[in-house]
């Protein structure tokens, strides 16, 4: 089973905070937007999604993220439009 990292959380110019976790060392990254309700420990407790995620990971580099406004993330904000929300993915590539 996969170790479970605790969130880490990338703070957005106008301060939001996105919580996310890397999982994984394979040579490919996929980029994973949680947008159903729950956050990044549900997702992983969930027994589908868990083995999902542990079998993405054990061939890439798996990076979850709750978008703002959602789960982990930054939540007393107003909820994002398309673009601000396109934004904080470029945004958070680009960092991780």
């Amino acid at each position: 089973m996969t170790t479970i990292p605790d969130p880490e959380y990338l703070k957005t110019d106008d301060g939001a905070l996105i919580a996310y976790q890397v999982v994984g060392h394979g040579p490919v990254d996929i980029a994973w937007q949680l947008d159903y309700i729950g956050n990044l420990d549900f997702w992983w407790e969930a027994p589908e999604t868990g083995t999902w995620f542990e079998g993405l990971a054990s061939f890439s580099r798996l990076i979850l993220h709750d978008p703002r406004g959602q789960g982990l993330s930054s939540r007393n904000i107003a909820i994002p439009n398309l673009e601000t929300r396109a934004a904080d993915l470029v945004r958070f590539l680009r960092l991780i």
